[in-house]
């Protein structure tokens, strides 16, 4: 591999080899080093925003449906930006499945503008928000019931 790849490109080889490590040259094919899995999974931490807080957003759609700009627009329309998208198409299905990481901890608004505009939802990690409101909710809903 040369010293000029991207990350993408180093994945592929390594994914496609089942490499542990690749070694790296520069232009005169003079070794420069090796890049490992590990350093692998912290470059891709990096890129994907992994360490950052937000919340994760998974949407299924058909591929002829996919813009890009609109999805961007639902987010950024609720004070948040997108962090990462990945696509991948569902071989089964024909279906896109867009996961978004967003800057937004509780994406509540942000779930309700893609329902709103009929994307379908299939999954959602959020550190706060919603979720805990609904537990809140439920829990309350018990102790209610509890002291009837």
């Amino acid at each position: 591999m040369q010293d000029t790849g991207h990350l993408y490109e180093v994945l592929a080889i390594m994914t496609r080899y089942k490499l542990s490590l690749l070694p790296v040259v520069d232009s005169q094919g003079q070794y420069l080093g090796v890049i490992t899995h590990e350093r692998m999974i912290e470059a891709l931490t990096d890129i994907c925003s992994a360490s950052e807080p937000g919340s994760i957003l998974v949407l299924e759609l058909l591929p002829q449906d996919y813009v890009l700009s609109d999805i961007a627009r639902l987010v950024e329309d609720n004070n948040a930006r997108v962090l990462n998208l990945f696509s991948y198409t569902d071989e089964e299905t024909g279906r896109l499945q867009i996961t978004l990481k967003v800057s937004l901890e509780d994406a509540s608004p942000i779930l309700r503008s893609f329902e709103r505009f009929n994307y379908t939802v299939l999954y959602h990690f959020m550190e706060k928000g919603m979720v805990d409101e609904v537990l809140q909710q439920r829990m309350d809903e018990l102790w209610r019931y509890m002291n009837m």
